[in-house]
């Protein structure tokens, strides 16, 4: 038995998310239906994590174990004249022994765009905003988020007991033409996560939230103080940190 890594790159509008549901279109369906038609048979994906419906990646990177002859050439040249026209390979590769995509992710990088206003050919990929939002006092709040710290007050749901510390590595928010972005790295993400903390900022931005309440947000560990969740449309995964890789020597696709 083989283990196979791949790196793809999607784009969210038209998945109900990465993970299999039955009777709806995912990014795990669609490449476990290609697996299948490739090697005759049920493959089972593993993913590096689950993204929600209408979230893009720019790298997300999965694992499937199969017994075959086929080098990692043919099999990246088959998947990507399978795969759908929102799904692209970038890499297929022969993985290093007992890799696993979760749990041996260092961190994951997430983006959030926001624009300035309204533009049909970028709706898909942003979060179109008008009114005035001060990116200023967002950027100093940001500092807040850095960190090994108890994010259940922006977590979609929690449950008791559960672990919801996560290590911020990195988080900032910088301005870019008529966009406003923000750029997180976390060892983990929890469900709606980065969503919900770009609808608190953008409280801080439009001031009706003040930029050194984030502190005090985070001790309080309840979601219904935090703000509103942010359309999944604007963000993406954009890269997973392996350190020094998840691919075996030999040759990739």
């Amino acid at each position: 038995m083989y283990i196979f890594g791949i790196e793809v790159r999607f784009e969210g509008t038209d998945f109900a998310g990465w993970q299999v549901q039955p009777g709806r279109r995912t990014v795990q369906g669609e490449i476990e239906c290609a697996l299948a038609r490739l090697f005759g048979g049920p493959v089972r994906l593993h993913g590096a994590g689950r993204t929600d419906a209408g979230v893009h990646a720019l790298r997300a990177v999965a694992a499937f174990h199969v017994e075959t002859d086929l080098d990692a050439d043919t099999i990246g040249r088959a998947l990507r004249a399978m795969l759908p026209p929102d799904i692209l390979l970038l890499r297929a590769a022969p993985a290093r022994e007992g890799f696993d995509p979760r749990r041996h992710a260092l961190s994951r990088t997430y983006r959030y765009r926001i624009l300035r206003g309204a533009d049909p050919f970028r709706r898909r990929f942003v979060w179109e905003r008008r009114g005035a939002l001060r990116i200023e006092p967002m950027a100093r709040a940001v500092f807040d988020l850095l960190g090994e710290r108890d994010h259940t007050s922006f977590a979609a749901s929690t449950r008791k007991g559960r672990e919801n510390t996560v290590r911020v590595d990195h988080a900032s928010w910088e301005e870019e033409g008529d966009e406003i972005r923000f750029t997180i790295t976390a060892n983990r993400f929890l469900h709606h996560m980065v969503r919900n903390i770009v609808g608190t900022f953008v409280e801080i931005g439009r001031g009706t939230r003040l930029s050194d309440g984030i502190a005090g947000l985070l001790e309080a560990r309840d979601r219904r103080l935090a703000g509103p969740t942010a359309p999944a449309r604007g963000l993406c995964l954009v890269e997973i940190d392996y350190g020094e890789g998840w691919a075996a020597r030999g040759p990739t696709a």
